[in-house]
């Protein structure tokens, strides 16, 4: 355990993104495999590709440090922001004081269900409207809203999110395919 000030004095380590803070606890961020690499940049061209097309004005980040509260920090794989937001941010040691509109988060094969379901439920207490896991090697995808409402999307379904991104429809074979 380590007090925030000492949290923010840490380097970042070779060979990974860098940390997330947890209410004292640190927790390295390593960098991805191949296999979730290749997902988060398909991820990555599928929602800007929407974006781009829809012309809204949100972007598609990755990977970028949100402080969720005070004593919280997460980054996120990829993470969707409206440019509104985010000049309203402010920037501290390196990271944005707020939350992402979206969340999506890779899920390494090293990752409990514990930690999974603190992580979504810090982003839904910080105001995210939409947490996404993504799990690579059943191909599947959890949607988790602030309402309660969790959906597993899996082949056949497309994501939607008519309240964040109207009109768009993300096929979700389409995340897993290279």
């Amino acid at each position: 355990m380590l007090s925030i000030e000492e949290y923010l004095t840490l380097p970042v380590p070779e060979n990974r993104v860098g940390y997330e803070y947890d209410d004292g606890k640190v927790i390295e961020v390593p960098a991805h495999n191949l296999e979730n690499a290749k997902i988060q940049s398909k991820v990555i061209r599928l929602f800007g590709s929407f974006l781009d097309t829809a012309r809204l004005d949100i972007d598609v980040l990755c990977p970028t440090g949100y402080w969720l509260s005070p004593n919280v920090e997460r980054v996120p794989d990829v993470s969707l922001l409206s440019a509104a937001k985010a000049a309203a941010m402010e920037v501290f040691h390196g990271s944005l004081r707020g939350a992402p509109d979206a969340a999506i988060e890779i899920v390494s094969p090293n990752e409990s269900a514990t930690e999974l379901e603190r992580k979504v439920d810090q982003y839904l207490a910080a105001g995210v409207l939409a947490v996404i896991l993504v799990y690579p090697e059943t191909r599947h995808v959890l949607v988790y809203r602030p309402n309660g409402e969790a959906r597993r999307l899996g082949t056949g379904d497309a994501l939607e999110l008519p309240d964040l991104l109207p009109g768009m429809k993300l096929p979700i074979d389409e995340w897993f395919t290279t």
